[in-house]
């Protein structure tokens, strides 16, 4: 699964919604991490707006955000 914003993100795994039960879509969506925000593709659900967050995604782009907020 690819991460980070502009890279697309497939469903390559099959990651269902537990709430509605239908399959997610890769869709842009904005984060927040220690005050800063940024956008990111992420897998969503398209009924409820759920996100997945794999590991990959969160230690990769919050490790971007962090050391971007310290060089300032």
């Amino acid at each position: 699964m690819k991460t980070g914003y502009g890279e697309g993100v497939s469903n390559v795994d099959g990651v269902y919604c537990f709430r509605c039960g239908v399959a997610l879509i890769s869709d842009k969506v904005h984060m927040q991490y220690l005050r800063s925000a940024f956008p990111t593709q992420v897998l969503k659900c398209p009924d409820c707006g759920l996100i997945y967050i794999d590991e990959n995604t969160v230690m990769t782009k919050a490790l971007e955000v962090e050391r971007a907020l310290e060089e300032k």
